[in-house]
């Protein structure tokens, strides 16, 4: 598991604790030691395949240059998913709270929010882009990689370590910002 802030409960899985931030350096050389660790309990997947192309939906895909801030444009993705079913009712106010304990917007203007989502047992990936920052507390995000993680995440830590490599990748891919 990755996380922003203190996890107050036991998992059957490391923790890496990141920053708010975002140095990705560090993250990389975690995220090979986790898997250093787990090579026996991982399955194995073919390098090509990519999880975001697998868990990503064509509605789940945002053009946010309509709104002037953060805020706005993360409450309009979580709403639209809510509607469609992909996040429970509680969904937003569990980020907004995270939110507050840790800011979920990193460098490179790119944004991880995520938590814990009750309305499916699959992994939730909603990509919310805008031409200009969207300003929140001082920092700006122009890329949201929203994410609502199954309450079974444990059994499915692999995936979302593949996920975070995947984000890792785009970040790191200066010739195509």
């Amino acid at each position: 598991r990755l996380s922003t802030v203190e996890i107050p409960f036991e998992c059957n899985r490391p923790i890496l604790y990141i920053h708010e931030i975002f140095d990705e350096a560090d993250l990389r050389k975690r995220l090979q030691k986790v898997r250093y660790w787990h090579q026996s309990d991982m399955e194995m997947v073919d390098d090509n395949w990519y999880v975001m192309a697998d868990v990503l939906e064509e509605d789940t895909f945002f053009i946010l240059d309509e709104y002037d801030n953060y805020q706005d444009a993360l409450n309009a993705m979580m709403d639209q998913l809510t509607e469609k079913g992909y996040l429970d009712n509680e969904f937003a106010q569990r980020i907004w709270q995270r939110e507050e304990k840790g800011s979920m917007i990193f460098e490179h203007a790119i944004a991880i929010p995520h938590t814990i989502q009750m309305a499916t047992d699959s992994f939730v990936l909603a990509i919310g882009i805008s031409k200009k920052p969207l300003e929140y507390k001082g920092r700006n995000a122009q890329i949201i990689f929203l994410m609502g993680l199954p309450d079974t995440v444990q059994e499915n830590g692999y995936l979302l370590i593949r996920l975070y490599d995947e984000i890792m990748t785009i970040v790191k891919d200066e010739e195509n910002r």
